[in-house]
């Protein structure tokens, strides 16, 4: 995973983070909202992962199984 220029990525922090987020998808919640609580995890300290959008809606990923 790579991180804004100039910051530091620490392997599997925030692969880790979104990870745990898809596993808690609910159909409800967007990929945004995902990635921000993925970036605001303790594992994800000293990193600040980007996120770029390019969908004209809201990205929703179905409940975890």
């Amino acid at each position: 995973m790579a991180t804004m220029t100039g910051g530091v990525a620490y392997s599997g922090a925030f692969s880790g983070a979104i990870a745990d987020q898809f596993r808690r998808a609910d159909g409800k919640m967007d990929i945004c909202s995902m990635h921000k609580r993925a970036a605001a995890d303790p594992r994800c300290k000293d990193q600040y992962p980007e996120l770029r959008i390019t969908l004209n809606k809201n990205l929703i990923l179905p409940p975890a199984i």
